[in-house]
C-alpha cells in the first residue's frame, strides 16, 4: 500500500485498502463492537494523507448526527495519541464548524455532509459531483431515494480507484434496499434449533454486484475489547436472542430491528373459507391519509387464521357502505376502542335523512348498522395482547398483501443506545392493532 502514515489495519480490512478492480461500494458490517467506524474514518484518514487525488465525504441520514459521530471519530483518529497515528493539526485546514479539512501535503480534502437538516427538513446538500469517496455511518437509516440521489451525483473520473462508497452498518431486515445487490440465504441454525425456530438469514454478493462486503463481529475486533463487554454481548443470548442474533451476530432478521412477531404461516384463500369455525372480524379506524384496516379471523384450538379485506384511507360511511357490499350484517367486529363515537354511529345506523335515496336503496343495513364492539383496553392491555398473539399459531391468507407488510416491519421501538423496548414503534400497524385485539378478545368479547 502507498501511504505517507503507518495504518496498520486489521488483516479482515485490508480488501479496503486494495479493492478488486470494478468494486463501487465496500460494505462493512456485521456485528457491533466489530470496529466498523473506526475502521472506516482510518480509512478516510488513509486516502487524504496518500499522495492520489481524493476528495472525501463522510456522510449521515441527519446532518445533526454527524459531528458527533463520523467527524469527531475522524479527528480522534488523526490526532489522539492513544489512536496511534498522532499527526501534527499544523498539517491540516481545519473548520469545526464546516466540518471539513485539507490535508497540506497532498491538498486533499474531507467533510462532512448530513442529507438531511433533521429528522423532518432535508437539507440542501451542495453538489458533490467531485467527490470520489463517500464513507456513509449508518447506511441502512438512509432511504433508498437518498442513497440513489447521492450515487448518481458522484461523477468524477480523478483517482487511482474511480468512485468508491464505504457503507457502514448493523444488519437491517431483509427486506430493506441494501440488500438488492445480495443473495440472501437462510443461516444454519444452531445444535437444538430448527430452521422454522431460526428466522435468520446471511448475504453474500451477487456474482454481477459491484459489491465488496468485509464482514466482521466483536470477535474480530476482540483484542480492543474488555472481557465485561464481550461478557455482556455473549450474556444477550439467552436475554435478548432477536438482539443476539441480529446485532451481535450480525445476522439478517426477517423483519427490522427489534421485530415483534415471527413464524407465521401462508394459507390459501381457499384453505381458509374451508374451516368450519366462527369468524370474527377486526377494525383498526383510519383517518384522512391513514387506511381503514378491516379483516376477518377464524380459531381451531391454539391457531388463528386471519384474512385481510379492506385497507384504505376511506370515510365512516364509505366504510359502511364496503361493509354492505361485502355482505356483513351480523358479523361481530371488534373496533378500536378509542374511536367511542365511531363504534355507535356504526352500530345504531345512519338515519335516513343521512342517506340519499339510492344509498337506502341500494344500502339498507346502513339503516339498521352492524354488530361492532369496542376492545379490550387499559394499563398494559397492548402488550399483554402482543403477547398472546406471540402465543398463538398465526396463519394468514396469501392474499393479504398488507397484512404481510405490516408483518415484517411491526418492530419494537428501540431505546438511544438502539436496544429494543417493550413499545411497539409508530408506523404501519393498523392490521396488527385490529388482530391483537380479536386474539386478545378470545374468551373475554366471544
Amino acid at each position: 500500500m502507498n501511504v505517507e502514515i503507518n495504518i496498520g489495519p486489521k488483516e479482515i480490512y485490508e480488501p479496503l485498502y486494495n479493492p478488486p478492480e470494478g468494486i463501487r461500494y465496500i460494505d462493512l458490517w456485521g456485528g457491533r463492537t466489530r470496529g466498523g467506524s473506526f475502521e472506516g474514518t482510518l480509512y478516510a484518514l488513509y486516502r487524504l494523507t496518500s499522495p492520489a487525488y481524493a476528495r472525501i465525504a463522510l456522510v449521515r441520514q441527519v446532518h445533526r448526527d454527524i459531528e458527533s459521530s463520523l467527524w469527531q471519530d475522524f479527528k480522534d483518529r488523526a490526532f489522539a495519541e492513544e489512536e496511534g497515528v498522532c499527526l501534527n493539526e499544523k498539517d491540516f485546514r481545519i473548520s469545526d464548524h464546516k466540518m471539513q479539512a485539507e490535508y497540506k501535503h497532498t491538498g486533499n480534502t474531507i467533510k462532512a455532509f448530513g442529507l438531511k437538516a433533521d429528522s423532518k427538513r432535508t437539507a440542501k446538500i451542495k453538489s458533490i459531483a467531485g467527490f470520489n469517496v463517500v464513507i456513509i455511518e449508518e447506511a441502512d437509516e438512509l432511504t433508498e431515494d437518498d442513497f440513489n440521489q447521492l450515487n448518481v451525483s458522484l461523477r468524477t473520473t480523478k483517482g487511482d480507484h474511480g468512485i468508491l462508497i464505504v457503507r457502514i452498518f448493523n444488519p437491517p431486515g431483509k427486506q430493506h434496499w441494501i440488500w438488492r445487490d445480495y443473495n440472501l440465504t437462510e443461516a444454519p441454525p444452531p445444535p437444538g434449533i430448527t430452521q422454522k425456530e431460526f428466522p435468520y438469514w446471511k448475504a453474500e454478493p451477487k456474482s454481477n454486484s459491484r459489491v465488496l462486503s468485509i464482514f466482521s463481529t466483536y470477535r474480530d475486533n476482540i483484542d480492543n475489547i474488555d472481557e465485561l463487554t464481550v461478557d455482556l454481548l455473549e450474556g444477550f443470548k439467552d436475554r435478548k436472542p432477536e438482539y443476539y442474533w441480529t446485532m451481535v451476530e450480525g445476522l439478517i432478521s426477517e423483519g427490522q430491528r427489534g421485530r415483534i412477531y415471527s413464524g407465521w404461516e401462508p394459507i390459501s384463500f381457499a384453505a381458509y373459507q374451508e374451516i368450519e369455525s366462527r369468524e370474527i372480524g377486526w377494525l383498526d379506524f383510519g383517518h384522512s391519509e391513514s387506511p381503514m384496516a378491516f379483516g376477518t379471523a377464524k380459531f381451531e384450538n391454539n391457531r388463528v387464521y386471519c384474512h385481510e379485506l379492506i385497507y384504505e384511507p376511506i370515510t365512516l360511511k364509505q366504510l359502511a357502505i364496503q361493509f354492505c357490499i361485502l355482505g356483513i350484517k351480523e358479523l361481530l367486529i371488534i373496533a378500536d376502542a378509542a374511536e367511542p363515537d365511531s363504534i355507535r354511529k356504526l352500530r345504531t345506523g345512519w338515519k335516513a335523512a343521512e342517506l340519499t335515496p339510492e344509498e337506502m336503496e341500494k344500502y339498507p343495513q346502513l339503516l339498521r348498522g352492524f354488530n361492532v364492539i369496542k376492545c379490550v383496553k387499559g394499563p398494559g392491555s397492548v402488550k399483554a395482547g402482543i403477547g398472546q398473539v406471540q402465543d398463538t399459531d398465526v396463519y394468514v391468507t396469501e392474499e393479504s398483501e398488507n397484512i404481510w407488510n405490516e408483518y415484517r416491519e411491526y418492530k419494537w421501538a428501540l431505546d438511544k443506545d438502539k436496544n429494543p423496548t417493550d413499545v411497539p414503534a409508530e408506523g404501519d400497524d393498523h392490521h396488527m392493532d385490529g388482530m391483537r385485539y380479536v386474539i386478545s378478545g378470545r374468551g373475554r368479547l366471544f
